[in-house]
């Protein structure tokens, strides 16, 4: 079968997810917002089947429970933000012109950021982490992806609007970075240890795809 179509897909997304630190001591992320943004190029052939490219990036931002490391620190606040930018492959289906299923296998990368307000001061010292410590890693990262999205087609101008779910879960590989101090005296540099992370949530998406026909 020949294409029939290519479709140019813009979403945006919000919803809710969560992290896991292999590292138990860095803390533990609470279920929280997460959002983002996902651009598809697909080519649509015979039988609704479709296959394409797409970019797809998450955030997360989240509060942090209570750990081994920040209980020591008596942090004020604790707080994670992972972003995921990804591009890597899309499946689609159209099922009786009505809701496409889609899913998604991607290769991704990113940034982990973990910052503490510190309230002891001698036992951060103590840890080597002066007072403002934000903790940051690089990411590589494997992600896949599920999505069912209604449309409505607006054939006059090829155009289709769609509202739908999708599920996600990015396993990351942390690799090691630097600290980012407020106090430049600190100790400024310092390598981490590496670690990994799995990212897991929902969103609701919303945008448009245009359909190219010839």
């Amino acid at each position: 079968a020949q294409a029939e179509e290519v479709q140019f897909e813009l979403l945006g997304k919000l919803g809710g997810g969560n992290n896991s630190l292999d590292k138990e001591s860095l803390g533990d992320p609470l279920f929280d917002v997460s959002g983002g943004l996902q651009l598809s190029a697909i080519f649509r052939f015979d039988m609704g089947v479709g296959v394409g490219i797409n970019f797809n990036w998450t955030m997360l931002d989240q509060r942090m429970a209570n750990s081994q490391l920040t209980y020591a620190l008596q942090t004020n606040k604790r707080e994670i933000t992972v972003q995921h930018p990804s591009f890597g492959l899309t499946l689609r289906y159209e099922l009786k012109e009505l809701i496409d299923l889609g899913l998604w296998m991607n290769y991704g990368f990113g940034s982990v950021n973990i910052n503490y307000d510190y309230r002891n001061a001698t036992v951060a010292d103590a840890y080597g982490l002066g007072a403002g410590t934000i903790l940051e890693w690089d990411l590589q990262t494997f992600e896949i992806g599920i999505m069912a999205a209604f449309f409505y087609k607006i054939t006059s101008i090829n155009l289709d609007i769609l509202v739908g779910l999708q599920g996600y879960f990015d396993g990351s590989r942390m690799t090691t970075t630097h600290h980012s101090l407020l106090n430049a005296s600190d100790i400024k540099g310092r390598r981490l240890d590496e670690n990994a992370i799995y990212s897991g949530g929902f969103n609701i998406v919303f945008g448009a795809r245009y359909d190219l026909i010839w």
